[in-house]
């Protein structure tokens, strides 16, 4: 190899290894959480990074080694979403790194063992997310053609370095990371929830805790969804104004997407997204949309869901007898259905006293968060 090839795979290598890196880096300073998802993609471009800038340079059996535990942690990576499929695949990821170690196939049949079940785990997980893995599915798609069409040239090293670079970022887009088997609660003690349906319906009140962050109302609503998934229980999620943000409601919709519906209410958002609806933040919209809902419940008593994540935010937006008289008009239809509402209300984000009062009196019961 000439001094031009060399520095190039030397690039490649490097970027590789640094990409790995940024991913480790990102789960340090908790921009995305300590998932085996992330750690298997983190260590599989390390080791990847590593088997490039050495492969010219040291024995076979370190290759082996090394190429074992890149294919490894790579398939884990691409499969890992759940503790169900790591369970799945793990086996069969044994399996691989065996025949590869051993060494009892040539290199090229071992490692189209390896890429192609890659490759069905991407494949698998696109036409069941759909759109949002595309940067995942072309950065891989890429890597894989340039790894059997410029096998052996120095152009295959620049290839890969974009293809690399366009795979890091689809491993990083929090728009598909773990959004259909994430929705774990982590070491949280939620208050009791009551379902809605196949009961009279009516309204409940969430206060949350000063000290309590979006980010663990979120989490609330995860265990909400969850749970009326188990019993089989339709969830509808009103969102006003992009809170929570579109990346939290999307998680929440993959719990179950033909059980969980989300409703954007914004003033600022245009195009309807796969996952949600997007509505004007209006608040006669607001009462048609929930009183729609709430028809498709009747007389079937049937019921279902409905979380309105931040009454608050509507006082401000509109006042206080508007958003009151909007649920109040729909408590009979409520009963009726079997829908229940579970309401988010800030009573520290209002000067009035009488406000929490107010929306108090139309409630049938109040939890805290």
């Amino acid at each position: 190899m000439n001094i031009f090839e060399v520095t190039f795979v030397l690039l490649n290598g490097a970027i590789t290894v640094l990409l790995g890196v940024l991913i480790l880096y990102f789960i340090i300073i908790k921009k995305h959480e300590r998932h085996i998802f992330y750690f298997a993609w983190a260590f599989g471009f390390i080791a990847y990074g590593i088997e490039i800038l050495f492969r010219n340079y040291v024995g076979g059996l370190f290759l082996t080694i090394i190429g074992t535990v890149m294919y490894s942690l790579l398939a884990l990576g691409a499969w890992g979403l759940s503790t169900r499929h790591i369970l799945a695949v793990f086996p069969v990821v044994v399996f691989l790194g065996f025949i590869w170690l051993i060494g009892n196939l040539p290199m090229e049949v071992a490692s189209a063992f390896f890429f192609g079940f890659i490759t069905i785990g991407i494949m698998y997980k696109r036409a069941v997310f759909g759109k949002d893995l595309d940067k995942l599915v072309f950065g891989w798609s890429l890597l894989l053609i340039a790894n059997i069409v410029l096998w052996g040239q120095w152009s295959l090293d620049i290839f890969a370095i974009a293809a690399k670079v366009i795979l890091f970022l689809g491993i990083l887009d929090e728009e598909f990371a773990l959004i259909a088997e994430k929705a774990r609660v982590k070491a949280q003690v939620y208050p009791p929830i009551t379902a809605g349906a196949k009961k009279e319906g009516g309204i409940t009140l969430a206060i949350p805790t000063l000290e309590l962050s979006n980010g663990k109302e979120v989490r609330w609503m995860e265990a909400k969804v969850q749970e009326d998934v188990k019993q089989g229980i339709d969830t509808y999620i009103f969102a006003f104004q992009d809170v929570p943000s579109h990346n939290d409601l999307r998680k929440i919709k993959w719990i179950d997407p033909e059980k969980v519906f989300i409703f954007l209410f914004s003033s600022s958002a245009k195009i309807s997204k796969e996952e949600f609806t997007v509505f004007r933040m209006d608040i006669t919209e607001i009462g048609a949309t929930l009183s729609g809902v709430v028809k498709n419940y009747f007389p079937s008593n049937n019921g279902c869901v409905i979380i309105l994540t931040d009454i608050s935010l509507l006082i401000h937006s509109f006042n206080t007898n508007d958003v009151f008289s909007m649920l109040l008009e729909k408590m009979g239809s409520l009963r009726e259905a079997g829908v229940t509402i579970y309401m988010f209300l800030h009573p520290e984000a209002h000067n009035d006293p009488s406000i929490y009062a107010l929306f108090r009196g139309i409630s049938d019961s109040v939890i805290k968060l």
